[in-house]
């Protein structure tokens, strides 16, 4: 994943309550019961007039893996964001204000993921989907272990619109190794998460 590595984001976020989500306009995919993904830049040719002010930033190193955990405890709490360390990856906690608004995700997604952004506080930068979700539902069966044939076969696809589907997908996000997969669809540092909160 080295093309668009100056801008992409890999979001995984757990435990968030679906009406959140869905109120985003953006493409989020299930990866498990408790964790969905999404694949996100900002968009810089659309800058946007804001009222509140965020300190983001653009990071030039490999694709950053953001865990967002949504946490009803923090809910009346004033600063409701906090960030837990498992192993090398953070783990960010999150109330429900952070979902409140396009504005307020685009502009959690730049603070959290790009650092040396610097912007007016009069503006922000909308979050948008790098993959759209049947480019996401194919690399996930990829990450599985299955064939283009298989996967046409499960989707009702031919082989070669799933091969179409990977090309444009390399084409977006770079060369789709076996590492890359683990990064898009692991979600080993949120189970880890859960497993040491509930011991």
């Amino acid at each position: 994943m080295q093309k668009n590595s100056a801008t992409l984001l890999v979001v995984k976020l757990m435990n968030i309550p679906s009406t959140l989500i869905e109120q985003l306009p953006l493409t989020h995919f299930q990866i498990s019961d408790q964790v969905r993904l999404m694949i996100l830049q900002l968009n810089f040719d659309a800058l946007r007039l804001r009222s509140s002010v965020y300190n983001g930033g653009l990071n030039n190193a490999q694709p950053k893996v953001l865990n967002l955990v949504f946490d009803e405890q923090k809910e009346n709490k004033a600063n409701a964001r906090s960030i837990t360390k498992v192993a090398d990856t953070s783990v960010v906690h999150l109330a429900r204000g952070e979902f409140s608004s396009f504005e307020a995700f685009s502009s959690l997604i730049a603070d959290l993921g790009y650092d040396d952004l610097q912007l007016s506080d009069d503006f922000w930068l909308p979050a948008q989907s790098v993959l759209t979700y049947r480019e996401i539902e194919v690399l996930h069966h990829v990450y599985n272990g299955m064939s283009s044939k298989q996967i046409a076969d499960e989707l009702n696809l031919s082989a070669r619109t799933v091969e179409l589907h990977r090309q444009n997908c390399s084409k977006k996000i770079g060369v789709i190794t076996p590492r890359a997969l683990t990064r898009l669809f692991s979600s080993k540092v949120l189970e880890t998460y859960m497993w040491s909160m509930a011991n």
